[in-house]
């Protein structure tokens, strides 16, 4: 195992997102997940974009151990502490007009899993915002 250890190292060094700016201004959209075992993303198609990106805002808002850290009328860049091991996540709500469409995003910024952490985090603020609809 100690032979292992600095590729594991490695790894997780090279897992860390240093960029907390997460948003691909060149394609109005956010970035693809690329490792999957710790990111999730999804495309939501909403009757009405604003109200349901008001609706995403309210719900991150009162979501336990998660703070917004950068917001415009259609961006939203929150942290969202793990319970368990006090780990930071990223989570990003992005609003493109021209689709009408809803993207949500959710990245570990440490390690290569993240035991269904951020899947269940976009699959209960999906389900907020479909079931109020």
């Amino acid at each position: 195992m100690a032979r292992f250890f600095p590729y594991i190292l490695s790894l997780i060094l090279l897992s860390v997102s240093s960029n907390t700016d997460l948003l691909d201004l060149s394609s109005n959209e956010l970035p693809e997940c690329f490792v999957i075992t710790h990111c999730v993303r999804v495309n939501l198609e909403v009757p009405d974009l604003n109200r349901s990106f008001k609706q995403a805002k309210d719900i991150i808002e009162k979501t336990p151990r998660t703070k917004i850290i950068k917001q415009s009328d259609s961006y939203i860049h929150a942290e969202s502490t793990t319970k368990l091991m006090h780990y930071v996540d990223d989570l990003e709500v992005k609003a493109i007009q021209e689709k009408k469409l809803l993207q949500i995003r959710s990245e570990s910024r440490i390690g290569l899993g993240d035991m269904g952490a951020n899947k269940k985090r976009v699959d209960l603020l999906t389900y907020s915002l479909t079931s109020n609809n």
